[in-house]
């Protein structure tokens, strides 16, 4: 690894920069040789050459095993590809690089059915990626690129059960607009917005919390075993516990269902071309979302 874009670079820098060059000329001569580009180079680990050039952040050299024959779908022990793995360190170089010579997206973990994009959100809504701010650009390009955003995993949850967890809105708000499905239901019955107030930090998102609500039918805010979110629990938030329990229980208009409808086929993405087609009255009332920031 070294710098580049810089002026000034260090002798080891310098040597470095040498190094990779050379090393990625002699790949090359290689490949062009005949040599075989997936041999299992450790039988304890399975580390295919594809994996070890991503493992050591070669990019250049991932471009040139796959041009000369890689299986770009090659799985390590764990059964992740090459994509699972850049997709999970937010890697977004690499990531791209894999989707354009044609990586399967969709692709999922035999042991948890993950996909790249449910990995990538994982990361990127877990405390250190809110702590840090990671960047959401991994995610977005995944979604251009056709991952399936409601693609469930083996406890049925997806990528927006889990961003809902994290409570990071852009994550959220980004899934929403490539129309997640904010009324899914986990293998334990848990709704995206029951794993959003399960975090007693989330609560205090009001913004986050409206989106939710204006996207949510039936409101469903306990598991299958009538549970209750633990962050609903704490003595601080008893108001907004009352609150949602009897909103669960007010029985929707015909209008207020036709309203989440609307925004869950149009997505957020989307609205504003419904705003040119749409009268000033009915499309201020779609997208009027209820407020309950007070709380």
């Amino acid at each position: 690894m070294y710098i580049t874009g810089t002026d000034i670079l260090t002798r080891p820098q310098k040597n470095l920069a040498t190094t990779q060059r050379n090393a990625e000329e002699c790949l090359r001569i290689l490949c062009e040789k005949g040599v075989q580009t997936d041999p299992e180079m450790d039988r304890d680990y399975k580390h295919s050459s594809l994996h070890l050039a991503l493992y050591s952040g070669a990019s250049q050299a991932i471009s040139i095993l796959i041009e000369n024959g890689a299986n770009i779908d090659d799985r390590n022990e764990f059964g992740k590809t090459a994509l699972h793995i850049a997709a999970e360190h937010l890697n977004k170089e690499i990531t791209e690089t894999l989707i354009t010579y044609g990586a399967n997206i969709n692709c999922t973990l035999p042991t948890s059915g993950k996909t790249a994009l449910q990995l990538a959100v994982c990361t990127a809504s877990s405390k250190a990626g809110r702590v840090l701010a990671a960047d959401i650009d991994c995610i977005r390009l995944l979604l251009m690129n056709g991952a399936e955003v409601n693609a469930q995993d083996c406890e049925g949850r997806a990528a927006i059960h889990n961003a809902c967890l994290g409570g990071r809105k852009e994550i959220v708000e980004l899934l929403l607009d490539y129309h997640a499905d904010a009324n899914t239901l986990t293998r334990h019955g848990q709704s995206p917005l029951f794993l959003f107030l399960q975090n007693r930090s989330n609560l205090r998102c009001t913004s986050l919390l409206n989106k939710l609500l204006s996207f949510s039918y039936p409101l469903k805010l306990t598991n299958n075993r009538g549970d209750l979110p633990t962050g609903l629990l704490f003595p601080e938030f008893q108001m907004q516990k009352d609150f949602l329990i009897r909103l669960s229980q007010i029985i929707w208009s015909l209008q207020d269902i036709c309203k989440v409808t609307v925004r869950r086929i149009y997505g957020e993405k989307n609205k504003q071309c419904l705003k040119k087609q749409l009268p000033v009255t009915v499309w201020n009332s779609l997208y009027n979302y209820q407020d309950y920031s007070q709380l």
